[in-house]
C-alpha cells in the first residue's frame, strides 16, 4: 500500500508498489530503501544504493531490494529541485548518497511518524533546504501561485497567465524558461497531471478527476500517469491509500 503526503511544492510517498516501467518524467527524486539496497536502472547503468537522487527527465526505474521505499518528487520549479543540484547532482543524472547518511536518513524514518515532520527532517538531514538557488522573477513567481490555485489548466490557460503579469506569450515563456528551467508549455502539462491526482483524491472518481484538471477524458489522465510514474493510473491508485 503506497500513503502520500502533498505538500506545497512535492511530494513525499511511503510507496510499496510493484517495478515500474522505464519511465522519465518532470520531477526529480528522491528514495530512500527501508533496509537493504534500492536497484536502480538509471539510463543505461545500474545502480545499487540505500538512497539514491535522480535528476528531472532522466529514464529510470528503481524497486528495493526488500521492504518499501520513501520517494520524494520534487515540483521542477522547486528550490528543493534547484538544491539538489547544487548539493548532490552537480549536472549528473544521479548521485548515490553515503551509508552514514542512509543510516541517519532510516533513523529519521523509524522515530518521526507525522509526514510532515519526517519530510523537514530528512530534507534538512540530506542539505535541501528552499531558500537555495537565485531569486525568482516575481512575474514568475506570481505564475507559478496562479497556477496551484487553479482547479484546471485549458486552453486558455497561457491566454490568462499572460494578461495576469501583463507580458506576451514570448516573453513570458523566456522568463520561466530561465528561471524554472523547462518551458512553461511543459510545465503546464506537469500541473495539470498534478491536479488530476489532487481532484481524484478529493472525489475518488477518475472520470471527474480528470475533467475538473482540464484532460479531454480519463484515458487521457491516464496516458499522462503513465508518461510520468510508469504505472496507468488504475494500477497507481490500487496501491494507494
Amino acid at each position: 500500500m503506497t500513503e502520500f503526503c502533498y505538500l506545497q511544492d512535492h511530494l513525499l510517498l511511503y510507496a510499496d508498489y510493484k517495478t515500474p516501467e522505464m519511465h522519465s518524467h518532470l520531477a526529480s527524486h528522491l528514495l530512500i530503501a527501508k533496509e537493504g539496497k534500492l536497484h536502480c536502472m538509471i539510463g543505461e547503468e545500474q545502480v545499487f544504493g540505500g538512497a539514491v537522487f535522480i535528476a528531472s527527465d532522466v529514464p529510470h526505474t528503481i524497486y528495493p531490494e526488500s521492504g518499501r521505499m520513501l520517494v520524494f518528487l520534487f515540483d521542477h520549479a522547486a528550490s528543493y529541485t534547484k538544491a539538489m543540484e547544487q548539493v548532490w547532482l552537480q549536472g549528473r543524472a544521479y548521485a548515490v548518497a553515503e551509508e552514514e547518511l542512509v543510516e541517519k536518513l532510516r533513523t529519521l524514518w523509524e522515530a518521526e511518524k507525522n509526514f510532515e515532520k519526517l519530510d523537514g527532517a530528512i530534507l534538512e538531514a540530506c542539505g535541501l533546504r528552499r531558500e537555495a538557488g537565485k531569486p525568482m522573477d516575481a512575474r514568475v513567481a506570481e505564475v507559478l501561485d496562479i497556477l496551484r490555485n487553479k482547479e484546471t489548466i485549458t486552453g486558455d490557460t497561457m491566454k490568462d497567465l499572460c494578461k495576469a503579469v501583463c507580458l506576451s506569450q514570448s516573453r513570458l515563456s523566456h522568463l520561466f524558461k530561465a528561471d524554472v528551467g523547462i518551458s512553461l508549455n511543459r510545465y503546464l502539462v506537469l500541473e495539470k497531471m498534478r491536479k488530476g491526482f489532487e481532484h481524484f483524491w478529493q472525489s475518488g472518481n477518475i472520470t471527474e478527476a480528470a475533467l475538473r484538471a482540464g484532460f479531454d477524458s480519463p484515458s487521457h489522465l491516464a496516458g499522462a500517469c503513465k508518461r510520468m510514474f510508469g504505472l496507468s493510473f488504475s494500477e497507481f491508485i490500487k496501491s494507494t491509500k
